[in-house]
């Protein structure tokens, strides 16, 4: 008899220790916003080609051809925000903002702020 007892306590502790395992691997699922931002996004109105490349290392936004130096200044992963620190070539830094804003459950538009300049931002189709 204490036997059966010893086993299903180990049984109900092996049990409550994957579970809990489970539940906290679960809660930590926060997405991956540099990489969830990282691609290539126009205006609404598909004049100014946006491309960003915020995972790695090598941080980098390219607009309309050119190529600006980023690094990582903040992350909000419960705002979906994110700030980066942007060499424009003048000697000092610009602080510039990536907001997700969301359309429905699996797909969002940036809203992407440089100083006064302030636009949406929606994924760039690939034409044919």
């Amino acid at each position: 008899m204490n036997s059966i007892l010893k086993r299903k306590a180990f049984f109900c502790s092996w049990m409550v220790i994957l579970f809990a395992g489970l539940t906290l691997a679960s809660c930590s699922g926060k997405p991956d916003l540099q990489k969830q931002m990282s691609g290539v996004w126009e205006d609404r109105l598909g004049h100014e080609t946006v491309e960003l490349r915020l995972s790695g290392d090598s941080k980098t936004v390219k607009i309309s051809g050119n190529t600006y130096p980023a690094t990582l200044d903040k992350l909000d992963k419960d705002k979906g925000k994110i700030l980066l620190k942007v060499d424009e070539g003048n000697g000092k830094d610009e602080l510039w903002s990536l907001t997700q804003m969301w359309e429905d459950s699996d797909r969002f538009n940036i809203v992407f702020e440089r100083g006064e300049h302030k636009e949406v931002l929606i994924p760039k189709k690939k034409r044919s």
